[in-house]
């Protein structure tokens, strides 16, 4: 494999992050060399590049470490199939370009009951604003802005194709007593809503 300057094993969303600021611009040396290591197939294939439609293909697949859980006693003691990508790209390679940061009480869990300095909603928001792009209602002002590196389109986008149909599911799940939440990147996750995703025109 010859010499590097820098090696990052696993090649998900944060080790392609840690080898891109390791190298090129990012860098203060240009001339620094990385290895970027992942197992797995390779991620430039159609299930991969196309959302929505080839996402049941992608789970328990050859780019799917399929991790199963421990038996969780508030299950019933059933055992959960745990995806986790096994492709350049990692978990995001498998499933289906949803751009989905996390639940803002989980960040505040880590920093409030579990010592994470820095790691709470408040802290961590910049980080992903910085690095977003975001084309969509703004009905969460605040919480997006464009510019980043990463672009974030909403389902609301007519060109999706499933637009009509998620529209449908999320008028169901209101009929059904769920409430309807504009964005789930916004101030809550809960309720039903349209989908946001890492998807761009080329």
């Amino acid at each position: 494999l010859g010499r590097y300057d820098f090696v990052v094993v696993g090649a998900g969303s944060a080790g392609c992050v840690v080898a891109s600021r390791l190298s090129g611009d990012h860098h203060q040396d240009p001339g620094v060399s990385v290895l970027l290591i992942e197992a797995g197939p390779s991620n430039q294939v159609f299930q991969v590049r196309s959302p929505f439609i080839t996402c049941n293909h992608l789970q328990n697949s050859q780019r799917d470490w399929a991790f199963r859980t421990v038996a969780q006693a508030c299950t019933d003691d059933r055992v959960s199939h745990w995806p986790r990508g096994k492709t350049l790209g990692g978990s995001s390679s498998i499933n289906s370009m949803l751009y989905v940061r996390g639940d803002p009480r989980n960040f505040d869990q880590w920093a409030t009951e579990y010592g994470c300095d820095g790691w709470s909603y408040k802290e961590v928001l910049p980080y992903f604003l910085k690095s977003e792009n975001y084309v969509g209602p703004n009905n969460a002002e605040g919480f997006h802005s464009q510019g980043g590196p990463l672009h974030v389109s909403h389902m609301a986008d007519a060109n999706f194709r499933t637009k009509e149909l998620s529209e449908r599911f999320v008028a169901s799940c209101r009929a059904a007593g769920i409430s309807h939440n504009e964005d789930y990147n916004g101030a809550s996750q809960e309720g039903a809503s349209l989908c946001q995703c890492t998807v761009g025109n080329a």
